[in-house]
């Protein structure tokens, strides 16, 4: 297998990994962005964003964090929400409710169909760490930004930091699942310099960085475990099966890995660190 041949592999099991959370992330939304939309806050105030930009949000998934900044740029302004799950951008253009000046579609972040300088602002909530080639998808981010045009992006810091994911790393310890140093993944871009690094090197400047705590407080154990099965790739779950014995014992093990978080009222309190940075880009040669 040629590393292109990698490459490709990486990205048909995350659009179907993303696929198959699409179906039971629906019902979750609301409690996702109780936490999430402390970044989307200051992804706008990074970005500086105002009526009339054009905006690209790469990873847009359900379609956030275009759906919450687009009032922001009206009138006259656009956006343009790209994933690379077909299933993550039907439920975006669902909950759009056929709002306009916004357009969601499938597509790859090394190749984006959109012309050169055609974006004021490039947003990306939690998604550029899944990217398998992270200099690659940095140039074409700054090929479609206009010159001084900004890249505002969260990614999460170490796994260690992050309380969301208790659940799911609990799954991966009972496997023995450690990725491959430099894998794309959750927890890919966890190295600050080394992101900062990747980020100069695809031609942006003005390059700066800030932690911000995501305060995710979830309604019960209950509800906890099954936004972790809804997000966790089906292939892990199969695998925590197979190997516990039963559907119970994974459930099981995600409350257990949960149940010390809980606070006096049954809330699952789960602050999760990331780092948002900010990168101008700087005119296409």
């Amino acid at each position: 297998m040629t590393v292109g041949d990698g490459i490709c592999a990486i990205k048909r099991t995350q659009a179907q990994d993303w696929d198959a959370a699409a179906q039971g992330l629906e019902g979750f939304v609301d409690d996702l962005e109780a936490a999430l939309s402390s970044a989307t806050g200051r992804l706008i105030e990074l970005a500086a964003l105002r009526p009339g930009q054009r905006v690209l949000d790469l990873g847009t998934g359900y379609g956030e964090p275009a759906l919450s900044v687009l009032p922001l740029l009206r009138p006259g302004g656009h956006v343009t929400g790209i994933d690379l799950s077909d299933e993550m951008i039907e439920l975006a253009r669902d909950r759009a409710g056929g709002e306009p000046d916004v357009e969601f579609r499938a597509g790859d972040f090394d190749s984006l169909d959109l012309p050169d300088a055609s974006a004021d602002a490039v947003l990306a909530r939690f998604s550029l760490m899944f990217a398998p080639e992270p200099v690659r998808t940095f140039t074409e981010i700054r090929r479609v930004l206009a010159p001084g045009g900004v890249l505002a992006a969260t990614v999460w810091a170490a796994p260690q930091l992050n309380g969301f994911a208790t659940g799911t790393l609990a799954i991966a310890r009972a496997l023995g699942a450690t990725p491959p140093p430099g894998a794309p993944g959750p927890f890919a871009m966890a190295d600050l310099d080394t992101l900062i690094g990747q980020l100069r090197e695809a031609g942006f400047a003005g390059v700066s960085s800030e932690e911000l705590v995501v305060p995710f407080r979830i309604a019960g154990l209950d509800r906890y475990v099954q936004i972790t099965l809804a997000v966790t790739a089906p292939r892990l779950l199969a695998a925590a099966r197979q190997r516990l014995g039963s559907e119970a014992a994974v459930t099981d093990l995600i409350s257990s890995a949960a149940r010390p978080h809980l606070d006096g009222d049954g809330t699952v309190v789960l602050p999760s660190t990331a780092f948002c940075v900010r990168a101008v880009a700087t005119a296409w040669r």
